[in-house]
């Protein structure tokens, strides 16, 4: 009789472990070089950012402010997009106003990002996973090439999506 009620208690604890495995949210990336988890997330997009930064009174906007710089970054993360990443970059929902024509691919820890630049010299980044888009946007708006590079080099260096 124990036995039974031993091996029923522990049919159960297995079902409850498969459940609670198969019900993961978190997707994978199977080309991402590796994990890391950075200072800050947006969803499954976790990053770091140089020393200075503070979060803005909106949320998803970072601002490094000092005597001789000023750089902005704006993350976003749309969801249920039914289009193509050219034609969600076409739309411009963030309005980030992007020369199309710059754009480009590249590998940034494993995974796509699509870069480029606007007219008025702010940085983009864009991935698409399926119906999820994650762009992110650094604004010089007063800054040393060394500065923004440093920005450019951490942000980069840190873009992970969680395992």
């Amino acid at each position: 009789m124990q036995k039974k009620i031993l091996f029923s208690l522990l049919v159960i604890v297995t079902l409850f472990t498969l459940i609670g495995c198969g019900s993961s949210s978190n997707k994978k990336h199977p080309n991402q070089n590796e994990y890391v988890e950075g200072q800050y997330f947006i969803d499954d997009l976790t990053f770091s950012l140089s020393d200075g930064f503070k979060e803005s009174f909106q949320k998803n906007i970072y601002q490094f402010v000092d005597d001789n710089n000023v750089i902005v970054i704006y993350f976003y993360h749309d969801k249920d997009i039914k289009t193509s990443l050219e034609e969600y970059i076409e739309s411009d929902p963030n309005s980030f106003l992007p020369n199309k024509e710059n754009i480009k691919t590249a590998t940034i820890n494993g995974n796509t990002w699509s870069k480029g630049v606007t007219n008025d010299n702010a940085y983009l980044y864009y991935h698409q996973d399926g119906s999820d888009v994650y762009s992110i946007m650094i604004m010089p708006m007063s800054t040393t090439k060394t500065v923004l590079n440093e920005v450019i080099s951490t942000l980069e260096s840190s873009l992970y999506f969680k395992q």
